[in-house]
């Protein structure tokens, strides 16, 4: 070695001495009692667009009256809403994995509020046209500011309090829609329907708020994440469009899976309110009401569930066992004869709320676990653009079915297409449990990373991507 060598690689070693001290002075946030103000701040940027997304539900009748729609008109602002998520959570995770996810917080958060605002004058001045174009502007915003929340959130918790903060912001996220479907009824009886869309424009409002505290508390983190990088490959870390290829079998399958079982509770949901009313007589107070069931279940629920998981694992026979109840829940619906007022939808609505609670409680957990860190953004962001397909075409094709045919008032078949719809997600579930078994059973481990790395000892390697499931975010983490 050469003197000029010797003395580089000795100013380099000074450099990473020096850099090592800058580390320990600056603060990790995450480490601190501030990521828990990041969990509130972060739970309540989606309290305004779980209100919001909902609104024509609670609605339904009153607002099929109001703009002088049909059936198919109204679902349309589900399907508006969905059609653009259902390319732009690509774009969002990609963006996410390529430059962060602060910019694509404001950015969302600022398009929910605007479409709302659209939407809200469009029923005030009862134009079919603007209030569709305002929900479809609202849809520009809405899958990806809960995208960005949840990278947001997997950023700040590591380890068991990761599934911990899931649970805690599907408690908060799911209050939103709870608080729509009991509130809504009762604004609309005692005012009417468009200044009950316009509470709705405040709850967003609310949510850019929030926005703009979370970038700024987030922003305070960057000195810690610089000054990691130095001690990190993060250079050869770094995500290129072709890492999606290194998605694994698991992650398409879990997608599948997604899409059947999101349309089955989201696309029912659409129009609970005026199955309610038309087959069991409910009012639509009392159908708001019983609706919000499913939600209220889920609220308090899903902390519960997280903290099961955590201790027992079991993840994809909870997908299995979630996925078998929505099914038998839509066949004793249609089984269901049409009476005035009777308690079985209540006990159905529960118990599709504990499936729920249990699904999306899971679900969301599993995501971290077989995908690479460097790819995080765009695998949720996939699983968004892939639910929202069924969220566009589900709710117009129960549309044409409830227009189209008789028995029941149009919903007999509409509760087949869902019993069909729960049938695939069943099947989907079985074949990630057989990968998971053959890949070791990390997902259903209840510490699926040192399954993980016990794995990759056995085997003697080190790279991830010759195993199937073993595409861990974060060696650091456990759940």
């Amino acid at each position: 070695m050469n003197q000029g060598s010797f003395h580089e690689q000795s100013d380099n070693y000074q450099d990473y001495d020096l850099n090592l001290e800058k580390k320990r002075e600056i603060t990790d946030f995450t480490s601190t009692k501030s990521r828990f103000l990041m969990l509130f701040l972060g739970c309540c940027l989606c309290l305004g667009t779980y209100y919001v997304h909902d609104n024509p539900a609670p609605l339904n009748l009153e607002l099929i009256d109001e703009l002088d729609i049909n059936s198919v008109k109204y679902n349309m602002f589900y399907s508006v809403y969905s059609f653009p998520n259902i390319f732009l959570p690509l774009l969002g995770g990609f963006l996410i994995d390529s430059f962060g996810v602060r910019s694509l917080v404001l950015i969302s958060s600022s398009f929910s509020m605007l479409g709302q605002l659209i939407f809200a004058i469009g029923v005030q001045i009862r134009s079919y046209p603007l209030s569709l174009v305002g929900r479809a502007v609202y849809g520009l915003g809405g899958d990806n500011l809960e995208l960005a929340q949840n990278i947001i959130l997997i950023e700040w918790f590591t380890g068991k309090e990761l599934s911990m903060a899931i649970g805690i912001n599907t408690s908060i996220c799911f209050f939103g829609a709870v608080l729509n479907e009991n509130l809504e009824p009762i604004l609309v009886k005692y005012t009417s329907v468009p200044f009950t869309i316009w509470i709705g424009f405040i709850a967003c409002l609310f949510s850019l708020i929030c926005s703009c505290f979370v970038t700024k508390l987030d922003r305070k983190q960057d000195p810690y994440r610089n000054a990691s990088q130095i001690f990190s490959s993060a250079d050869s870390e770094k995500f290129k469009l072709s890492d999606v290829k290194t998605l694994p079998l698991c992650y398409w399958m879990l997608l599948l899976n997604c899409l059947m079982v999101e349309s089955i509770v989201m696309c029912f949901s659409n129009i609970t309110s005026g199955y309610l009313q038309v087959r069991f007589n409910f009012d639509p107070v009392s159908a708001g009401n019983i609706m919000s069931i499913v939600f209220i279940v889920c609220t308090i629920a899903s902390p519960l569930v997280g903290m099961i998981i955590d201790k027992i694992g079991k993840r994809i026979l909870m997908l299995i066992i979630s996925s078998f109840m929505f099914m038998i829940i839509q066949i004793a619906f249609a089984l269901t004869p049409d009476q005035n007022k009777p308690i079985l939808p209540m006990i159905f609505l529960g118990l599709n709320g504990l499936a729920y609670s249990t699904y999306i409680t899971v679900f969301w957990t599993c995501i971290p676990f077989i995908v690479e860190e460097k790819v995080i953004g765009t695998a949720y962001g996939g699983c968004y653009s892939c639910v929202n397909l069924g969220f566009f075409v589900i709710p117009m094709l129960i549309g044409y079915i409830q227009e189209n045919t008789s028995s029941m008032h149009g919903y007999l078949w509409v509760n087949v297409l869902l019993i069909v719809l729960g049938f695939i997600g069943i099947l989907t579930a079985f074949v990630v449990y057989r990968i998971d078994i053959n890949a070791g059973r990390i997902l259903d481990s209840e510490k699926p990373t040192e399954t993980q790395q016990q794995i990759l000892t056995k085997r003697g390697s080190q790279d991830s991507s010759d195993i199937e499931l073993v595409h861990l975010a974060n060696p650091s983490n456990t759940s």
